[in-house]
């Protein structure tokens, strides 16, 4: 799946596109701090930034790949 968004931190905030390798990151399976953990850990990885856990992902929307 792809999701794109904004993560904030303070003062500091990047708008993201990155590919999880995930099937739903949904509330129905997972914890939304899980979910996000997820999304800002491979934002950390894609872009060689540190965001911490506590940064605030808005808007995020996920689009499915086929």
């Amino acid at each position: 799946m792809i999701v794109t968004g904004t993560v904030k931190h303070l003062k500091e905030s990047l708008d993201f596109e990155i590919e999880l390798d995930e099937q739903d990151i949904s509330i129905d399976t997972m914890p939304i701090s899980q979910s996000s953990s997820l999304i800002i850990n491979a934002v950390n990885r894609k872009y060689e930034t540190n965001f911490p856990h506590s940064s605030k992902l808005n808007p995020v929307r996920i689009k499915q790949q086929n």
